[in-house]
């Protein structure tokens, strides 16, 4: 059973008024205090809470750099003795309430929660972050404007504010998609996933959604560029090659404005093919942006004009392309065409020498033997015949042999050279579509191939066995004497 992070809060919370430091992150919470009026009931209640909820080794109280507990601590406020140097430990991890995919953090300061917040690093891959089925529930006492995204909820510790149909999809692209479109220069582990700090709801204009404006913003502003350093530096590829710093960290954090216009662009760059688009947009861009200006705020204070721009643009360049793409396919599908007319060749061959080997058989036969047939009645039965007979065998195996091996030669040869010229010379074309045009067509016409080959050496090879057989054939049939 999870405890109650609400009671725990306010048990917690008059003793960070009267402490003299509290250092909080996201796991533990350190408390330290000298003596106060009331610390020592305040302590008391804690830990009588912490021993009838079992959370002793959740939460430990130091006096006087000595670890106590309620019964130590009810003598020593007995006996009158002051509380003159206490701390408090709180390891938050084993208390967080768990459940699906829902994973929750909580903090009792909101200097703890921003100071935790300004260090996040939008790019790392640290395990609140990386998993994009799990979303990140922030429990913040005393918080008073609630705010969050599809995948991210700041609240109160009673959690209010946060919309019923929270958590919900991202809509936008993932990690693996803004990896396509954005080179990455570094060797550290990265994750590029806008959704993971997005803010759409809530009072996102907050002073403390301010770190998390900024985790968004830079999120966002890179999805724009077409190379990332992953610290602060990005390159813009348009009218002209800009590298810039990605952020100001002593400028203010972007607006909910303009992040709900950055999410815009970044929703229709990665609509349909980002490659093109994200250039149409840098294009604008990389011309309006002031020397040295951070991509996240010229973006913010011009993607309004980049965007409409862009799409403007777009529908020309689509049509445009959409011609050079009509006029490649027909190109790819000449290549083809050419390539099967090619396995049909090979097959007509193949059959033709068939047809011309056994005619060679037959005039051979009849000039050899039954010429003399007339002559001798022994002839198809002696030792000549039969290695005649088995020469033949021999010469049709060895036919067979040869044509096969020089046809499939040159039919996967022209095969791959058909397809690496249509990789190499298609710009339109994707490549998925490419091979789908050259699969459909080209596999289909390799399988009748390798059937009707199939079929034709079957042919030679019985054709081949009869020669080397032909005498003890001829006696099984009683056409020989034996």
């Amino acid at each position: 059973m999870n405890p109650d992070l609400r009671k725990i809060a306010a048990l917690l919370r008059p003793l960070c008024e009267a402490a003299v430091s509290v250092r909080e992150v996201a796991s533990r919470a350190i408390i330290e205090g000298a003596d106060h009026p009331n610390v020592g009931r305040s302590l008391f209640a804690l830990l009588d809470y912490c021993e009838a909820q079992d959370l002793q080794r959740a939460i430990t109280v130091e006096v006087e750099d000595v670890e106590t507990d309620s019964q130590e601590l009810r003598e020593q406020m007995e006996a009158r003795i002051p509380v003159r140097a206490w701390r408090v430990q709180v390891h938050k991890e084993g208390m967080a309430p768990t459940g699906g995919d829902v994973r929750t953090l909580w903090f009792l300061t909101a200097t703890g929660f921003n100071g935790w917040a300004n260090a996040i690093d939008p790019f790392g891959v640290e395990p609140e972050w990386m998993d994009p089925d799990v979303v990140v529930r922030i429990l913040v006492d005393g918080l008073r404007h609630p705010f969050g995204g599809p995948r991210l909820a700041v609240a109160d510790m009673t959690a209010a504010g946060i919309p019923d149909n929270w958590p919900r999809a991202w809509q936008g692209p993932g990690d693996q998609d803004v990896k396509k479109q954005v080179h990455l220069l570094t060797d550290q582990a990265t994750i590029l996933d806008p959704g993971r700090f997005l803010l759409d709801w809530g009072d996102v204009d907050s002073t403390d959604a301010a770190a998390f404006r900024m985790l968004c913003g830079r999120t966002l502003a890179t999805c724009l560029a077409q190379v990332s350093y992953r610290s602060n530096k990005v390159v813009l590829k348009g009218a002209k090659i800009l590298e810039l710093p990605l952020h100001d960290e002593t400028a203010d954090p972007p607006s909910a404005a303009d992040l709900g216009r950055l999410k815009s662009a970044v929703e229709w760059v990665y609509e349909e093919r980002p490659e093109i688009r994200a250039e149409l947009v840098a294009d604008r861009l990389s011309l309006d942006l002031r020397a040295e200006e951070p991509l996240l705020s010229g973006a913010s204070r011009l993607i309004d004009d980049a965007l409409a721009q862009a799409k403007e643009r777009y529908r020309f360049v689509i049509a445009d392309q959409k011609e050079a793409w009509t006029k490649e396919l027909r190109e790819v599908l000449k290549d083809v065409q050419g390539q099967t007319r090619l396995y049909s060749d090979k097959l007509r061959s193949i059959m033709n020498s068939l047809l011309r080997d056994v005619l060679a058989a037959l005039l051979l036969v009849s000039l050899g033997l039954f010429a003399r047939f007339g002559k001798s009645q022994d002839v198809l039965g002696s030792h000549e015949a039969e290695l005649l007979f088995r020469a033949l065998g021999i010469y049709l195996l060895a036919s067979f042999a040869l044509q096969a091996f020089v046809h499939l030669r040159d039919v996967i040869i022209s095969d791959r050279e058909v397809r690496a010229w249509a990789m190499q010379t298609r710009s339109h074309l994707g490549p998925d579509a490419l091979k789908k045009y050259l699969d459909d067509r080209l596999d289909k016409r390799w399988r009748e191939f390798v059937v009707t080959g199939l079929v034709l050496a079957l042919a030679y090879l019985l054709l081949a066995v009869g020669a080397w057989c032909f005498q003890p054939l001829m006696r099984a049939f009683g056409l020989l004497s034996p």
